[in-house]
């Protein structure tokens, strides 16, 4: 992007919006019964931390830290300290099995520079 003030803006918009996505996720009238691991809001902000690295490793470092669910930053942690490694993740899997609405998305392996 060549504009650091500018991709770090639109990191904190997307972290926002996963932050939504998990509310939606974890709605108690109709909560998705999918893995935590494969919900969307999980898929997105794990895809932000290791896109966090493209700005800088202090940008990934402190976006981390602001993850408020424990298992959430766990997870995104391993993301983004493989991403750096180079090392290439597997699959993607994002499922939402609720009352309202039942899909999958299995995606094919990923490389570190996506």
């Amino acid at each position: 992007m060549g504009d650091g003030d500018l991709a770090r803006n639109i990191l904190t918009e997307g972290v926002e919006f996963a932050e939504k996505l998990e509310k939606e996720d974890a709605n108690d009238d109709d909560p998705n019964g999918a893995l935590m691991a494969w919900w969307p809001s999980t898929a997105l902000m794990s895809r932000l931390m290791l896109a966090a690295l493209h700005i800088s490793p202090e940008a990934a470092l402190e976006a981390l830290n602001a993850v408020p669910d424990l298992a959430l930053k766990l997870g995104c942690q391993i993301r983004v300290a493989n991403g750096g490694l180079g090392v290439p993740t597997g699959a993607s899997i994002v499922m939402v099995k609720k009352k309202s609405s039942n899909w999958g998305h299995y995606g094919i392996p990923e490389t570190s520079d996506q």
